[in-house]
């Protein structure tokens, strides 16, 4: 079997332990849970930010998980400092409001702000829909522009 094959085969089997471990713990959050519809066409801001705020709360390891779906986000903080480890297990497509209005005053679309141990997992995808915003970016024409929302980790 060739390295790269049995290492990627190594970190699944790891990741697929540690979310059995927690979710044998009682400690995962579903976003459906805490209203998420996923329609595409729900601002699901809040439910994100429910199941966040009761997982980073929860001693040891904890998880966000989104199911299959499409999910519509407004300019998102995930904050901590978390009680322990986090992870966000992603299936489903995150996806920014059409158009830069919602981002009025925001600098990234989802960021995650002073949190020790962050783990995303899961093979979802996050969408920005970037291809519409990309023609709104001044940038490449002017040295003073607006920088463009964005997903970011950090302080």
């Amino acid at each position: 079997m060739p390295l790269c094959l049995a290492a990627a085969l190594l970190l699944l089997a790891t990741a697929t332990s540690w979310f059995a471990g927690v979710a044998a713990a009682g400690r995962v959050f579903n976003v459906s849970d805490f209203g998420a519809v996923a329609d595409g066409r729900t601002d699901d801001s809040e439910a994100f930010l429910r199941a966040w705020t009761k997982a980073c709360a929860t001693p040891g390891r904890a998880a966000v998980v989104v199911p299959r779906g499409d999910y519509l986000l407004h300019p998102l903080v995930f904050r901590g400092p978390c009680k322990g480890y986090m992870e966000v297990h992603v299936r489903g497509v995150l996806r920014a409001p059409p158009g830069l209005g919602a981002f009025r005053g925001c600098r990234e679309w989802v960021h995650f702000s002073s949190i020790d141990g962050l783990l995303v997992t899961g093979g979802g995808t996050f969408d920005g829909r970037g291809a519409t915003a990309w023609p709104l970016n001044e940038c490449p024409q002017k040295r003073d522009c607006k920088l463009l929302p964005t997903v970011s980790s950090g302080s």
